[in-house]
């Protein structure tokens, strides 16, 4: 039994420039945008000791009750002449959260990280979108309990280790951490999938 399966990227984030300029050349037809915290106002790096101590419900209503913003218009749309940009809902998405806080470099500060609100602040977005499933990268350490605090809820999850030599990567020798989610039953049946 053999599968194809063709993912299309509709849109990507990154701060840094270089990056934004590269993800515009190779897929000039999405929208690229330069910070997650525009669909996720009042989310500053400040607010990061207001969540932290929080349960997993406390956290999730949290999420819940705040407003997710469309995203401010790319460069391509920009181009267009589109206010905001429409993304309709995709059926996945991918993302690697900094992995600083979780990393010897990082000093293991782990939640108390304020990089740690980009993961939050996609999973307010995730929350609202509804994507049918995710998978995350983070490097050896990444606590996975935070996904499971995040979004167990609605998604179900596994967690794995891989080395980047099992795909013949031979320049990057740290492991990775991917943690691959999909819809809970309930979600699935509440979007008519």
């Amino acid at each position: 039994l053999q599968c194809l399966v063709q993912l299309n990227c509709v849109a990507a984030c990154d701060r840094a420039r270089s990056c934004r300029t590269l993800l515009q050349k190779r897929l000039p037809e999405q929208c690229t945008f330069t910070d997650i915290f525009d669909a996720a106002p009042g989310m500053e790096a400040t607010s990061v000791w207001s969540w932290t101590g929080l349960s997993a419900v406390e956290l999730r209503a949290k999420l819940d009750g705040s407003p997710v913003e469309a995203l401010q218009r790319c460069s391509r749309c920009s181009r267009d002449g589109t206010a905001r940009c429409k993304l309709s809902r995709g059926i996945g998405a991918i993302i690697g959260s900094p992995c600083q806080p979780w990393s010897l470099c990082g000093k293991h500060h782990g939640e108390k990280d304020a990089r740690v609100l980009v993961l939050v602040a996609w999973a307010r977005w995730v929350r609202h979108v509804k994507p049918l499933w995710l998978l995350h990268e983070n490097v050896h350490g990444f606590d996975e309990s935070l996904l499971e605090r995040l979004l167990g809820d609605k998604y179900a999850m596994r967690t794995w280790e891989s080395w980047p030599s099992d795909a013949g990567f031979n320049v990057i020798r740290r492991p990775r951490l991917y943690t691959a989610l999909w819809v809970c039953r309930a979600l699935c049946q509440s979007l008519g999938c």
